[in-house]
């Protein structure tokens, strides 16, 4: 009789540590997807918000458009702004897209300006190499060198998590893509 009350109250204990087990999990996923939101991303879905959104074509490389976004809340006048990359998968109807804050922008053509001078015009390596930029919202991007292809690639990832959302463009157009960064800039 009181093997059988232990062997109750010990599953009860461990239903218990695996139910609160689970909701710490659960709720740190939920924090990790929260803080991966930029600024930008965080104010224009506030509960109970109302804006209006500019938004400013600069213009497309590749397939990657440029533009700069203006968010203005309606209720308090605050705005905020910054610079949005979109494209369309090739196999998609759906665009996928970034948004870099405007705080972010010139770190990331601190890098893109980096490559353009140190890394293309660098013999390429023997060895694969990568360099990556991150910015707040899992937006990333960078070159890395193909060995067997002797050539560097620039990526755009418009999305983490999301396989079909890298898009890639040549080092060539690395000036089109500083310049249309350099332009929005200007409008955030």
């Amino acid at each position: 009789m009181f093997i059988a009350l232990n062997h109750i109250i010990m599953k009860k204990i461990l239903t218990i540590i695996l139910a609160f087990s689970i909701t710490t999990v659960v709720g740190q996923v939920k924090r990790q997807e929260d803080s991966q939101k930029s600024n930008f991303e965080t104010f224009s879905i506030a509960a109970g918000s109302f804006s209006k959104k500019e938004i400013y074509l600069i213009g497309k490389v590749g397939s990657i458009s440029i533009e700069a976004i203006k968010l203005i809340s309606i209720s308090n006048e605050k705005s905020l702004t910054a610079l949005r990359l979109s494209a369309t998968p090739y196999n998609s109807t759906y665009e996928k897209s970034a948004v870099l804050d405007a705080d972010e922008v010139d770190g990331y053509l601190k890098c893109l300006k980096y490559i353009q001078t140190n890394v293309t015009s660098s013999p390429l390596p023997e060895i694969s190499v990568e360099y990556n930029y991150y910015a707040r919202g899992g937006f990333s991007s960078g070159i890395f060198n193909q060995t067997k292809k002797s050539k560097w690639t620039v990526y755009l990832d418009l999305e983490k998590y999301d396989n079909n959302s890298t898009f890639y463009l040549t080092p060539d157009d690395l000036t089109v893509l500083i310049d249309l960064v350099t332009q929005a800039k200007g409008k955030l």
